[in-house]
């Protein structure tokens, strides 16, 4: 282990713990996915809690009846045994400042712009080049890391037919991240750049 490097994973199981994947279809994630199987982590043990003081419900959320801790987050097994997250299983994204933004209430917010057929959000920060879309954040009261910070207009609405969006016009994330991802890639070189 000392020799491994540690970057893009979280190690190997310790002992005494179990680790194991379970499938996220609507995230196309499978255990059955090669070469790496994928799925959202789930592990028990001694170490792991025994649920949320008084709140059941929620306990019951993440814990199964045979003692499964459902993390939320997506693993990866790579060939070496190492595990390593690769996403989250609910929509929910991690800023660098360490905050958590939800994707959807955001796009929820900008989408009611007249000016905005459709909204995807992904990631980062907001530059102030599209007044409406701020006005809409700051009247809906969006936390300055809940603003969007690049944009970019894309013309052709998502749609079922372009694979963009479900048959009830919900977008589809994660064909969006591929569609897009050369604008993804593109906006945070930008922003490295700075």
């Amino acid at each position: 282990m000392a020799d491994m490097p540690m970057t893009r994973h979280v190690g190997i199981p310790v002992a005494g713990a179990e680790i194991c994947l379970e499938d996220v279809p609507y995230k196309h994630y499978s255990t059955r996915d090669t070469p790496c199987t994928r799925g959202e982590i789930l592990t028990r043990s001694g170490h792991v809690f025994k649920g949320y003081y008084k709140q059941p419900e929620l306990t019951n959320e993440v814990l199964d009846a045979a003692g499964w801790f459902h993390t939320g987050d997506i693993g990866q097994w790579n060939p070496d045994g190492t595990l390593m997250v690769i996403d989250r299983k609910k929509n929910i994204c991690k800023l660098s400042q360490g905050e958590y933004v939800s994707p959807e209430r955001v796009e929820g917010v900008y989408g009611q712009s007249p000016f905005v057929a459709q909204v995807f959000v992904l990631g980062d920060s907001f530059q102030n080049y599209l007044e409406d879309l701020r006005q809409l954040a700051l009247a809906a009261k969006l936390l300055p890391f809940e603003r969007a910070h690049k944009l970019r207009l894309h013309a052709e609405q998502f749609t079922p037919e372009n694979g963009l969006a479900t048959p009830t016009f919900k977008p589809k994330r994660f064909e969006l991240i591929k569609y897009f991802s050369d604008v993804i890639d593109d906006m945070y070189a930008e922003q490295s750049k700075l």
